[in-house]
């Protein structure tokens, strides 16, 4: 019966709607709308966290990029962020778990940065959450999104365009729940490595505050994000 619903609902391309054959790894897209995604060719190298670019820090921390900003892609995620079409979050997934894979590096759980309460109510849920559930669906790895909390309801990181801005709206906004990671296969044990997902990144302050607390609490932070935001994105490339 399989192959008869494949003939009557043919699977069909998330970016241009069309019915296609879709890419073995990537089931959500055909061939000709993942050849227009702008991919960060280097992705498994990453990008310098905020604070180390004004401190200098040594570390091998980085924060992930699957792709641009840029059409199809951004049309994509604008979907699943606005739209209601949580169903990209499957799309997507495979194009991050890639971009993850390819960094080489280890990971223990994945977080999504959270919503506040009041913002989740008003959207619905939480596409960084999505995200998480897909690549962990694909990948069986821990999701422990539910052990950080956004404890402030800040203004919307869009409507500001100053870096510094920025990161004050943000200040204090995220808390680690220590009781909640007790509830997770580790026990009072904590592992090394914390994979923080996002949709997108700008200037980066969002995922620095958002790590902050998780650092605090003892874990090496890495990011990975869908998309960076080349108008406004201000970290630089390890190279």
């Amino acid at each position: 019966m399989t192959w008869i619903k494949s003939i009557v609902y043919p699977p069909a391309c998330f970016i241009c709607c069309q019915a296609c054959v879709p890419v073995r790894q990537f089931p959500g897209f055909c061939r000709s709308c993942l050849s227009r995604i702008q991919w960060i060719s280097d992705a498994g190298t990453g990008f310098f966290w905020p604070d180390q670019l004004t401190h200098a820090v040594i570390s091998d921390e980085r924060i992930y990029g699957t792709a641009f900003y840029e059409e199809p892609l951004r049309s994509c995620l604008i979907r699943l962020k606005f739209q209601e079409q949580a169903e990209a979050a499957s799309a997507v997934a495979p194009l991050m778990l890639r971009a993850m894979l390819k960094t080489k590096k280890p990971c223990d759980a994945l977080v999504a940065v959270p919503l506040h309460r009041k913002r989740l109510k008003q959207r619905g849920y939480n596409q960084a959450a999505l995200l998480v559930q897909s690549i962990c669906s694909l990948s069986g790895y821990l999701d422990a999104s539910d052990c950080l909390e956004r404890i402030r309801c800040t203004r919307r990181q869009t409507e500001i365009n100053n870096k510094a801005e920025r990161s004050l709206n943000l200040q204090h906004a995220f808390r680690f729940n220590d009781v909640m990671w007790q509830k997770h296969q580790f026990s009072s044990q904590r592992p090394g490595v914390i994979w923080l997902v996002d949709d997108i990144v700008t200037t980066g302050a969002t995922l620095q505050e958002a790590a902050k607390p998780l650092r605090m609490a003892g874990f090496t932070v890495n990011a990975l994000v869908l998309a960076v935001n080349v108008k406004g994105f201000s970290l630089i490339r390890d190279v």
